[in-house]
């Protein structure tokens, strides 16, 4: 019994300590092309996120050196699945190198000693632009995802899902890095 114990925290400690994959930043500025959706909680159309979010991600491009293109909202707005939406911004991507669709979701959790709760669910897709020859962007291996809620507490009423996801923009800037410094390490081995 000591035995096992022993192996399964050597192993938990072990895969504790691998590497993770360096801040990637390109040598010369390339385009990728972004798309932003906000689904409704229940009922309703779909909707653009607030600028800190915009702006929080585009600080984040830029660190990796990277132009955005924006895809326009109806260029997404009409699909509903993932893949499809991802295929869309793939579609509209013109010179774009790589792609990048932002997907959130945000509900209210409850009221907790006079605050609002709220979880911001976001769900990020990138890659890189397919080469010809291979797999639809949404389909093929070359695709990158993370799906994630953020909890924020708001302390007004009137505060609703734009608000949320403002003071969640950092977080998910930072967790669309992460990703794309995988993304951007495969491809610098691709080429």
């Amino acid at each position: 019994m000591f035995a096992r114990l022993s192996l399964v925290v050597l192993l938990l400690g072990a895969t504790s300590c691998l590497p993770r994959i360096p801040r990637q930043r390109l040598n010369e500025r390339a385009k990728i092309a972004v798309g932003y959706i906000v689904d409704p909680q229940y009922a309703g159309s779909a909707f653009a996120p607030p600028a800190a979010l915009k702006d929080a991600i585009k600080k984040e491009l830029d660190d990796h050196n990277l132009e955005i293109v924006d895809i326009p909202l109806e260029g997404i707005a009409a699909q509903r699945l993932t893949d499809a939406r991802f295929v869309a911004v793939e579609k509209a991507a013109g010179e774009a190198r790589f792609l990048l669709l932002v997907e959130q979701r945000v509900m209210f959790f409850s009221q907790i000693d006079g605050r609002y709760r709220w979880e911001v669910g976001t769900a990020l897709t990138a890659s890189r632009v397919r080469s010809a020859g291979e797999p639809a962007a949404g389909i093929g291996g070359n695709t990158a995802k993370d799906t994630f809620e953020i909890p924020v507490i708001l302390m007004f009423d009137h505060e609703k899902e734009a608000e949320a996801i403002s003071y969640a923009a950092i977080d998910v800037s930072n967790r669309v890095g992460l990703l794309l410094d995988g993304v951007l390490a495969a491809a610098e081995l691709k080429q």
